[in-house]
């Protein structure tokens, strides 16, 4: 069963399932309002891990990130609340790092995340690995992420197609994500943030009726591009029970 919650005319309905592969659940999820009610701040991690530690990676990236929802108030300059969003992400690695080595069973420990905070008008957004932000209007995706993985490299440069992407052998291959045991290589993040440009790719600009998805690969990369799209044209009143299962 879905959680949920009305905020600023925006409903926000959340969710995670342990799913079919594996014994424990390594994604975690949080919403909070923004200050004044004005939007809400969603975050998405998908652990990685053995022995738990996914499990541990993920929750210590939500609870980071969820900090942030306080400083996000609606008076801040929009680069100003992607500068909050994007040092909450960064101190959220420096914290897994540093609890994956204090314990061995959790060494290499890491996560992928994506935060969007949202209010009626738009989505400021940033990520780091392959967890993904799309955004739906009359049931048409008009747009999507870009994972930091090899498979999206292979896409981007024409390589592969989109479909090819999800039944990739590499498709797991990441080339960023908080923690992940590598300290000499430093967290990739996107969108960047553009001083000088009017249009940042960072905010999405919202009309009503819009649809914004945040999940973890355990969703896109089991039911595809194709159904994704015909599951939020279908079921838009019950869109995370729906996807789920």
């Amino acid at each position: 069963m879905a959680d949920r919650l009305t905020v600023a005319n925006l409903d926000v309905a959340w969710m995670t399932d342990v799913g079919s592969v594996r014994e424990n659940n390594e994604d975690a999820v949080e919403v909070a309002k923004l200050p004044e009610d004005s939007g809400v701040l969603i975050v998405v991690s998908d652990g990685m891990g053995g022995h738990a530690a996914g499990e541990v990676a993920s929750r210590i990236v939500c609870d980071r990130m969820i900090e942030a929802a306080a400083e996000l108030t609606p008076d801040r300059p929009r680069s100003e609340r992607f500068a909050a969003l994007l040092a909450a992400l960064y101190d959220a690695d420096r914290k897994v790092r540093s609890e994956a080595q204090k314990d061995p069973s959790r060494a290499g420990m890491g996560a992928t995340v994506v935060a969007s905070a949202v209010t009626p008008k738009s989505a400021l957004h940033l990520h780091t690995g392959d967890s993904r932000l799309y955004q739906f209007r009359g049931g048409k995706r008009i747009y999507r992420t870009q994972d930091h993985s090899l498979v999206e490299v292979l896409h981007q440069t024409g390589q592969i197609n989109e479909a090819e992407m999800e039944e990739h052998p590499a498709r797991h291959l990441l080339f960023s994500s908080i923690g992940g045991g590598n300290d000499t290589i430093p967290v990739e993040v996107s969108p960047k943030w553009e001083e000088d440009a009017q249009q940042q790719e960072a905010e999405l600009s919202l009309a009503p009726g819009d649809l914004l998805l945040l999940c973890s690969d355990g969703l896109n990369g089991v039911l595809g591009e194709d159904r994704l799209a015909e599951l939020i044209h279908e079921h838009t009143t019950d869109s995370a029970e729906e996807l789920v299962e």
